[in-house]
């Protein structure tokens, strides 16, 4: 069964557009190809998302989509409407795009990827679930660069602002890349 299986946007309300990390290009839009969609969970939740690493003509631009909440949900509630998440609203448009099929047909293959370990500070192997029918995929990325604010977590786990400011690429939408259109 797919990971992301029980997952449905049925009955969710779209929840626009919002923002979300990594890379530094100025903002436009530019062709990539996916090199790496893969499972990622939360270390303080149960929140789970996908990894993706792009492409960009030589340039990796890498950026978490958080497809659950910690209540492991692909939605939240606002006024009593279900409203989808944005990784998850952005991961599907990523999948139909470039398979056909939305994240909840998606199956999944556990593979051994280097991927960056914070303790060790270098590159590691590590076992994943990786969605191999997006690899290799032609996609096309709208790319915002944004200035936000640095944090860090404090004593209590909480992030909290520094004071200092830093430079990230986001994805905003993505598009087919021969049509340009995007999914909605």
């Amino acid at each position: 069964m797919a990971v992301f299986g029980e997952l449905s946007d049925d009955g969710l309300i779209d929840n626009g557009d919002q923002l979300g990390g990594g890379g530094i290009l100025e903002s436009g839009v530019y062709d990539a190809i996916v090199k790496l969609a893969f499972v990622t969970k939360s270390k303080s939740s149960n929140a789970m998302g996908v990894e993706c690493h792009f492409d960009i003509d030589g340039f990796t631009s890498r950026e978490t989509f958080w497809v659950t909440n910690k209540e492991g949900k692909n939605y939240y509630v606002k006024d009593d409407k279900k409203i989808q998440l944005m990784g998850y609203n952005i991961m599907n448009s990523l999948c139909l795009l470039t398979t056909g099929f939305p994240l909840s047909e998606q199956e999944d293959e556990e593979k051994v990827v280097k991927l960056y370990d914070f303790e060790a500070k270098k590159e590691l192997p590590k076992s994943v679930q990786v969605f191999t029918e997006v690899i290799n995929k032609p996609i096309t990325l709208g790319l915002l660069k944004q200035i936000v604010n640095k944090t860090v977590k404090d004593d209590s786990g909480k992030y909290v602002l520094i004071g200092d400011i830093r430079e990230e690429n986001v994805i905003d939408k993505f598009f087919h890349t021969s049509q340009k259109l995007n999914s909605s």
